[in-house]
């Protein structure tokens, strides 16, 4: 229940729908204070433009989001893929029939597959069930990773609902291997975030961003930053869905410190 009410809470109350309520209240506000009001939809139109350029996501993903710290050096024993979000497909009787990848899962897998065949190392794929339904999404990821990219799993966590839970449910798996660094694969805006959950455990990570280039040891290639360019000032939908996502790992980030060990 309280994964499910932070769920709807995020997605109300973060761009681009938090700018509707700041909408509601320029109407509430027309009459009475028609100056503020003016003001307040000057503010909500400048804003919405910048969130849908790839200038303003961009800014706040370098910023705020995107991990620049060292990876460890270290070499990593184990592979940990993160789950991303799993879809359901449902037969007439209301039974599911299949679940399969969504959102950034399938980035995932296929990095951490990649991975898997350059390194030889065990692989540990993590997620649970939040809306209650089997399979879980570490299931899922395992029968993915072994039918489509005959990459074997040697661990499966299939209790946790969120990052904070990733990282310390899976924990105890990869201590009984005797695991003290790891491999952590996600997508970009997820880094930084996972990977400090996953130290506050006790590991030495060694970042992977989904679909980035791999050295021979495994380790992402770091690729220079694009030069600016005018086109950054065009909005688009993806440039407004990466500034949510932004948004997100900040609010996400802030729930993590509150929940560290």
């Amino acid at each position: 229940m309280i994964w499910e009410i932070g769920s709807v809470l995020k997605h109300t109350l973060l761009p681009p729908l938090a700018l509707g309520w700041v909408l509601l209240l320029v109407w509430l506000l027309m009459r009475r204070r028609p100056r503020t009001a003016r003001w307040l939809l000057g503010l909500v139109l400048l804003f919405g433009y910048l969130a849908a350029t790839p200038w303003l996501s961009n800014t706040l993903m370098d910023r705020f989001v995107i991990d620049r710290r060292p990876p460890a050096a270290t070499a990593p024993q184990a592979i940990v893929v993160l789950g991303g979000g799993r879809g359901l497909a449902f037969d007439a009787q209301g039974r599911v029939a299949e679940a399969f990848p969504i959102g950034g899962t399938m980035d995932r897998l296929f990095t951490g597959a990649r991975l898997q065949r350059q390194t030889k190392l065990p692989v540990l794929v993590t997620g649970g069930k939040n809306d209650g339904y089997d399979p879980a999404e570490g299931e899922m990821m395992r029968d993915v990773l072994l039918r489509d990219f005959n990459v074997p799993v040697r661990w499966v966590e299939v209790a946790s609902r969120n990052t904070v839970e990733n990282a310390s449910m899976s924990a105890p798996l990869l201590r009984a291997a005797g695991v003290k660094t790891i491999f952590l694969v996600t997508n970009d805006f997820h880094v930084r975030r996972a990977r400090a959950l996953f130290e506050a455990q006790g590991f030495a990570v060694v970042p992977v961003p989904a679909l980035v280039p791999l050295a021979p040891d495994g380790r992402p290639v770091v690729e220079a930053p694009s030069p600016f360019s005018w086109r950054e000032l065009v909005p688009n939908t993806a440039a407004l869905g990466r500034t949510f996502l932004a948004c997100n790992e900040i609010a996400g980030m802030l729930y993590a410190r509150m929940n560290m060990p």
